[in-house]
């Protein structure tokens, strides 16, 4: 019980007023609910289907379509990490709409 993490509800499942419902925690999944009190010996079976959301399917998905490397983990030239280090350090955020710097372009131009 010293792990907090490990009771996070991830996803529920629930059923109707008075019947079990699941949780999914980085565990597992977990069933809860109400049990029938008996002195019978009789077995009780339950099957269980594991579906994966839409994200995980669509994101396996792209990643079996669209298989690219990384373009940051290729080499890139001096003047690219000139380029790259100048737009990372003058990049603005001004009333919703992001701002650059020419990366090009010395000073202001003389007009």
């Amino acid at each position: 019980m010293n792990t907090p993490a490990a009771h996070w509800v991830l996803e529920q499942r629930y059923g109707g007023i008075n019947e079990p419902y699941a949780m999914r925690t980085p565990l597992g999944w977990v069933c809860m609910g109400p049990a029938k009190e008996t002195n019978s010996l009789e077995a009780n079976v339950d099957h269980l289907l594991v579906e994966d959301s839409l994200f995980n399917r669509l994101d396996a998905m792209w990643a079996l379509e669209f298989d690219e490397p990384n373009p940051l983990a290729r080499p890139v030239s001096m003047e690219d990490k000139e380029a790259i280090s100048l737009l990372e350090a003058d990049c603005l955020l001004i009333g919703g709409h992001i701002e650059l710097p020419l990366p090009w372009r010395k000073g202001s131009p003389c007009l």
